[in-house]
């Protein structure tokens, strides 16, 4: 029977039951994220407080590839792999993981920094545009 067949070292049935692990992971996290933060944004917009803008904010930065990369690392717990290619599946899972938090907290770095001269701004003008200043150079890439 086809599905008996091994390929790599995992039947044809494994092999089928990871990429349906994969596609059902993806979609669910996908939608999840979705549908959490249009929500999350909706309530943002209604109330006064900034954390919750915040939350939507870092939820929207949450990137495909990221969602990707966890779905292919939960596809790959079904198979039976060499150690190699487990140690290089759970590196790349690890690699993306810190991209991701990265992102997120370059974005709660600006979020602070945001907030910080909005508070001084109505303190002290001066000050305010030394720190946009600095954060402009701060947030600047860096290279030639």
């Amino acid at each position: 029977m086809f599905l008996s067949k091994v390929f790599y070292g995992n039947p044809v049935w494994a092999w089928l039951l990871a990429a349906a692990v994969i596609i059902l992971v993806a979609l669910i996290l996908y939608l999840l994220r979705s549908f959490i933060h249009r929500r999350l944004a909706e309530f943002a917009k209604r109330t006064a407080t900034e954390v919750d803008d915040l939350v939507a904010d870092l939820l929207g930065r949450t990137r495909p590839w990221f969602l990707v990369a966890i779905s292919l690392y939960a596809g790959s717990l079904v198979l039976t792999l060499p150690a190699v290619a487990t140690r290089v599946i759970g590196t790349i899972a690890v690699l993306t993981l810190l991209t991701q938090v990265g992102i997120w907290g370059t974005a709660l770095v600006s979020f602070l920094i945001t907030r910080s001269v909005k508070q001084k701004l109505e303190e002290d003008a001066a000050t305010a545009t030394s720190t946009a200043a600095l954060t402009f150079i701060i947030k600047r890439p860096s290279g030639p």
